[in-house]
Order: C-alpha cells, then structure tokens, then sequence
C-alpha cells in the first residue's frame, strides 16, 4: 500500500482473463478475454449530486446490490450470503492476529 504502483489488476482463469484498469477498486470500464474473443463492458457508477462518478467510494456496485436486495424485501444477497461474508471475516481476523495488527478502540 505504500508502494507507488499502477492500481490496475488482471484475473487469470483457464477460459481466459478480465483486466480492470486504473483505479481498479472503482473502476468504470473492465476487459473480458476468452479464447478468441474480446469484451468492453461498461460498469457506470452511480453518479452523485455533485458529478461525482466513484460514488460509493469504490464500492458503489456493492452498495446498489444492497439497496436492490432491501427493496425486494430480502435480507440476505443471492451473489454474497450471509454465512459467506462470515468466513471472510473469520478468515481477516485469523491473518490479522497471526501478524499482530490490531485497531485502537475508538
């Protein structure tokens, strides 16, 4: 994180790759490759009162995602259970004990 880095990223599968470019963890736009073929796909944020187009900080799938589900009455994501996010969580907490990060209490 303190590294000055080029932010961008690329997943690699058997089928093919997706690249996010710049600003990855935001991003407007990603690349799917397969054996052949190319794809742009447009990802537009959520654009904020004040033109903002990173609403949601980065996160602004995300955070649709989770106003769709609570309109439709659901308490829970289809794409991320409940019991899912828990292991991650569980999965966080274990890396940061074993390396002795913790946040001060606020």
């Amino acid at each position: 994180m303190r590294a000055t880095l080029g932010c961008t990223a690329r997943i690699t599968g058997t089928a093919g790759h997706i690249e996010l470019p710049f600003l990855m963890h935001c991003p407007d736009e990603l690349t799917v490759q397969t054996r052949g073929t190319t794809e742009r796909l447009s990802l537009p944020a959520a654009r904020e009162a004040d033109g903002d187009d990173t609403a949601g900080g980065g996160l602004h799938h995300q955070i649709r995602h989770v106003h769709e589900r609570l309109r439709a009455g659901e308490s829970e994501s289809d794409i991320m259970p409940l019991d899912e996010t828990v292991a991650v969580m569980r999965t966080l907490d274990t890396a940061r004990d074993q390396i002795g990060l913790s946040y001060a209490d606020h």
